[in-house]
C-alpha cells in the first residue's frame, strides 16, 4: 500500500510538473518568436476585420455587417508598407491603396482610390506619421498573458502545421494591442473611425488565439474577439462609420453584435523591393 501511495505521489508529481510545464511553454515560445520576429527585413500580413451590426429604423431590425480585408507587405531597411485593403460600409466597397516611405524629412505618405492610377501625397513628421505593426511588441503582448493561453490542438495554417493556443488578454491591454498591431490607425486611415483613450477604458477581457508554426517557430495568425469587449466603445464607433457613409442623422440605432480581427503572417524575409505601385 505505501508503495502505491508513493508511485501516485509520484505520479502526481509529474503530472504537475507537465502542466506547469505546458502552461509556460506559450509564453516562452511567444517570446522567441518575438525575438525572431524583430530581426525580420520584410514580411507579409493579411488582415481581415468583421463587424456584425444591427440597425434599428423606426422599429425595424436590419441585420447587416461591415469589413476591412487586405493584405500588406512591410520592409525594414529602407521602411517602407504598401497596403492594398478592401472597406465594404454598409453594401458600398471602397478599395485604397496606402503606400508609406521613410524619407531623411519625414515619412512620405501616398494614398490612391483609383487602383493606383492616381496618388495623394504628404509629408509627415514621424510623430505625425500613421501607426506601423510592432510585431515584436505586438506578440510580446501575448506572451505577457501567457497565464492565460493554453494548447488546444495542431491546425494548419497556410498549409504548414501550426500549434494552436486559446486565452485572453485583459480588457485593460485592448489600446495597447490595437496600437501596437497597428489597428487603431488603419480604423483611421480606411475607415475613418477615430478611437478616444477614453473609449477604451473599463472593457471585459478579449478572447484571442494565436498560432506558432511547428517547423519555423514564427507567430503566423492571431485572431481577437473583441464583440463583448467592445460594446462599451461601440455606439461612437458606429455612428463615425454611419456618417462617414453619408447616412447619419436619419434615426439609425446601430448595435454591434460581432467583431472579430484576424491576422495572417507570411512570405518571411522573402519580399521583393516593396515599392509603390506606377512608381
Amino acid at each position: 500500500m505505501r508503495r502505491i501511495r508513493k508511485a501516485a505521489a509520484l505520479l502526481l508529481a509529474v503530472l504537475m510538473l507537465l502542466s506547469l510545464s505546458a502552461c509556460g511553454s506559450f509564453g516562452t515560445r511567444a517570446a522567441r518568436a518575438a525575438a525572431k520576429m524583430s530581426a525580420l527585413e520584410s514580411l507579409h500580413m493579411d488582415l481581415d476585420v468583421q463587424l456584425g451590426l444591427k440597425l434599428s429604423l423606426l422599429g425595424r431590425d436590419m441585420d447587416m455587417g461591415m469589413s476591412m480585408t487586405g493584405g500588406t507587405d512591410m520592409q525594414r531597411s529602407p521602411m517602407r508598407m504598401l497596403s492594398d485593403m478592401t472597406v465594404e460600409v454598409v453594401g458600398v466597397k471602397q478599395k485604397m491603396l496606402n503606400f508609406m516611405e521613410r524619407r531623411e524629412d519625414g515619412y512620405m505618405v501616398s494614398v490612391s482610390t483609383d487602383g493606383g492610377a492616381t496618388w495623394s501625397e504628404r509629408l509627415t513628421s514621424p510623430e505625425e506619421a500613421p501607426g506601423q505593426m510592432n510585431l515584436k511588441e505586438c506578440i510580446s503582448l501575448f506572451a505577457d498573458c501567457a497565464d492565460s493561453f493554453e494548447k488546444v490542438g495542431v491546425e494548419k495554417v497556410m498549409g504548414s502545421e501550426a500549434d494552436r493556443y486559446d486565452g485572453e488578454i485583459p480588457g485593460e491591454e485592448l489600446g495597447r494591442a490595437m496600437e501596437l498591431c497597428g489597428l487603431r490607425d488603419m480604423l483611421s486611415a480606411n475607415m475613418g473611425v477615430e478611437l478616444e483613450e477614453e473609449a477604451l477604458e473599463n472593457l471585459g477581457d478579449i478572447p484571442a488565439s494565436v498560432w506558432i508554426d511547428k517547423d519555423s517557430g514564427m507567430v503566423t495568425r492571431f485572431d481577437l474577439d473583441l464583440g463583448e469587449a467592445a460594446h462599451s466603445i461601440v455606439s461612437g464607433v458606429l455612428d463615425q462609420l454611419l456618417q462617414n457613409a453619408g447616412i447619419g442623422g436619419i434615426g439609425l440605432k446601430p448595435e454591434l453584435e460581432s467583431m472579430t480581427v484576424k491576422v495572417l503572417l507570411s512570405r518571411f524575409d522573402k519580399l521583393g523591393e516593396v515599392t509603390r505601385p506606377g512608381a
